[in-house]
């Protein structure tokens, strides 16, 4: 305001979350059964899919599954499923303005406290301190 420039103009800014299009959603899989079931996964995000669902989308067993998808991706089904869940879980959180509840029915949980368990064992905190924390009224929206 005094008309002088900072020593350091230069102004970082932690981004909030990663908002994946669908062109850019591709995870580059060798494996076709791998690539099937991290396709199920995906398109089934917002549901309370089992790996027992994941398995079934394949024509693998599923130990066989197992081994080839911790091999290809370095994580188990069930690791990739939780993450996913999560990360759609704060994306709504950050990018809307829906009730939990809406968000917890959205998800597929029928019971709000499992789904603040859930949310708050991964991401170490509440979903409601989550949004205030990287929610678009705390970022002058």
């Amino acid at each position: 305001m005094s008309g002088k420039r900072p020593d350091d103009p230069t102004v970082y800014v932690r981004p909030l979350h990663i908002v994946a299009r669908q062109s850019t959603d591709v995870q580059a899989v060798a494996d076709r059964e791998v690539a099937a079931a991290m396709n199920f996964i995906r398109n089934n995000i917002a549901r309370p899919i089992q790996v027992s669902d994941v398995v079934d989308q394949t024509q693998l067993s599923r130990n066989i599954l197992a081994k080839r998808f911790k091999n290809a991706l370095g994580r188990t089904m069930q690791q990739e499923i939780r993450s996913l869940r999560i990360e759609r879980i704060a994306a709504l959180l950050v990018t809307t303005s829906m009730p939990i509840s809406q968000i917890a029915s959205t998800m597929g949980f029928v019971d709000s406290n499992h789904f603040s368990r859930y949310f708050r064992e991964e991401k170490k905190m509440t979903h409601l301190a989550y949004r205030r924390k990287y929610g678009p009224l705390t970022h002058g929206s």
